[in-house]
C-alpha cells in the first residue's frame, strides 16, 4: 500500500508500515497499519502481543493503560478470578 501524503525526496509516495501478528491456528490477530512518517513502538507491539496472550488464556479484556498497571490489575483479577471459581 502507498501512502500519497507522505513523500519521499523524489516525490514517490512511501509505503505504509504494516505490523502482522498470526496466531498458532494461523488466523490473523492483529494488524498494524500507519503512514511512514510514524515511527515503530516496540513497547505497543509487546503489550498487544501481552494482551493477545493473556485474552487466548483467560478469555479477558485488556486494557490500553500504562502496560504494567494493565498487567497487574489483570493478573489481579485473573487470580480473584480463579480463586473463585475453584
Amino acid at each position: 500500500m502507498l501512502d500519497p501524503n507522505n513523500l519521499d525526496l523524489e516525490n514517490l509516495p512511501l509505503t505504509i508500515r504494516a505490523v502482522f501478528i498470526i496466531g498458532p491456528d494461523k488466523k490473523l490477530k492483529l494488524s498494524l497499519n500507519y503512514p511512514a512518517s510514524v515511527g515503530r513502538n516496540m513497547d505497543e507491539i509487546v503489550r498487544c502481543v501481552d494482551a493477545l496472550q493473556l485474552s487466548a488464556k483467560h478469555s479477558v479484556v485488556s486494557s490500553c493503560m500504562d502496560a504494567s498497571l494493565s498487567l497487574l490489575l489483570l493478573k489481579l483479577w485473573v487470580n480473584c478470578f480463579l480463586s473463585v471459581t475453584n
